[in-house]
């Protein structure tokens, strides 16, 4: 028997090493995962005893994200795929802190796309699971672009009227919440709605605050 930080290796065929959450971790899987990071330099040469609390505290950073609706999480396998495949069937990317080493190398990649995760947009934060359940129940981010226009999705057609027209009111009270104490005169100068690929619709900003 080999004691690691109170979990024990049984000598058997690829054993199961821990439960976390009620979730088995065979011996194969931790191994693979210590001599993966090892190699790659991710985790800077830790023992298996340091690294157990790591591979612990991922695991259970993982399955707090599936149970809050992540449809896929990982590392590495991840950014591989992004990079060699060219996998982009995601609309939000979320990181934990300690992941933005390996996620920083996808910034020419995601930030294009508006896709690169970063703590001003909660997309980089300790809670994944609850920036998970915020990004399912429809939080989006918006901005100004260099000219000074904001693109903002407000949902799609099945959504129905009304659901539309709520997230639709939702976004300029957020927008009008936002104005600077120093702005003067008419904020919202102009306002267009339209489906993708769409014709424009003009609003009537003076009705909009």
């Amino acid at each position: 028997m080999l004691f690691v930080s109170g979990f024990t290796f049984a000598q058997q065929e690829d054993p199961v090493l821990m439960t976390i959450n009620d979730v088995p971790v065979s011996r194969s899987e931790f191994e693979y995962s210590y001599n993966k990071n090892n190699a790659e330099g991710v985790i800077d040469k830790k023992s298996v005893d340091e690294y157990v609390d790591l591979f612990v505290n991922y695991k259970l950073k993982v399955q707090a994200a599936l149970d809050a609706g992540a449809d896929n999480v990982g590392d590495q396998e991840y950014i591989d795929k992004i990079t060699k495949e060219g996998w982009f069937e995601f609309d939000v990317v979320i990181a934990s802190p300690d992941m933005m080493g390996m996620i920083g190398r996808l910034g020419k990649v995601l930030g294009p796309k508006g896709l690169m995760p970063s703590p001003k947009a909660g997309t980089v934060t300790p809670d994944v699971a609850r920036a998970v359940k915020e990004a399912k129940a429809g939080k989006i981010e918006y901005r100004l672009d260099k000219t000074n226009i904001i693109h903002c999705p407000i949902g799609k057609v099945s959504f129905g009227e009304d659901k539309l027209r709520e997230n639709f009111d939702t976004l300029v009270g957020a927008i009008i919440k936002a104005k600077p104490a120093s702005a003067k005169g008419q904020y919202i100068k102009s306002c267009v709605i339209a489906s993708t690929m769409g014709p424009g619709i003009k609003i009537n900003q003076a009705k909009l605050g």
